[in-house]
C-alpha cells in the first residue's frame, strides 16, 4: 500500500544493521519496488548507498519523505540483532520516500529503522 503496488508486484527487502565501534546501533528494513528498479538486487548495499544507486543508476530525483517517529519496546528478533534485552526502549522511524521516476513523482522506498536509545540522541532544528 505504501509503495502503491498492485497484487503480485515484487519488492526487494533489504535488511541492514549499522555499527559503530563494533556495536549494533540501528536495524533497518527497506523495501524497494522491483518494477521501478529492475536489477536492483544485483547491487552490493553493504558497499553502496541505496540513494546513490537510485540517483546514479536509475536517474531518480529524490524529492521528499514522510517520516514518523515513535517509542517502542524491542521485540525478541530486533533485540537479538541489536544485542539488547527484549523490552528495552527503542525509537522506531518509518518512512515513505518519494522521487521522480521518468518525470512522475512516485513512492520509491519505504523503510522502518529501529534505533537504540542508549546510543542515539536526535537533534531537531526547526525553522519558521
Amino acid at each position: 500500500r505504501r509503495l502503491q503496488l498492485m497484487e503480485g508486484d515484487k519488492v526487494l527487502m533489504l535488511k541492514r544493521v549499522y555499527y559503530a565501534d563494533n556495536e549494533p546501533l540501528n536495524y533497518t528494513t527497506t523495501y524497494l519496488p522491483i518494477k521501478l528498479f529492475p536489477g536492483i538486487a544485483n547491487f552490493d548495499f553493504g558497499k553502496e548507498s541505496v540513494y546513490s544507486v537510485l540517483e546514479k543508476e536509475y536517474k531518480v530525483e529524490i524529492t521528499n519523505a514522510n517520516r514518523t517517529i515513535e517509542a517502542v519496546l524491542a521485540l525478541d528478533d530486533v533485540a537479538d540483532v541489536l544485542n539488547i534485552q527484549p523490552g528495552e526502549p527503542l525509537l522506531l522511524f518509518r518512512a515513505v520516500t518519494m522521487g521522480k521516476v521518468n518525470g512522475r513523482q512516485v513512492p520509491i522506498e519505504t523503510f522502518k529503522s529501529f534505533y537504540r536509545t542508549d546510543k542515539f540522541k536526535f537533534f531537531i532544528n526547526q525553522v519558521r
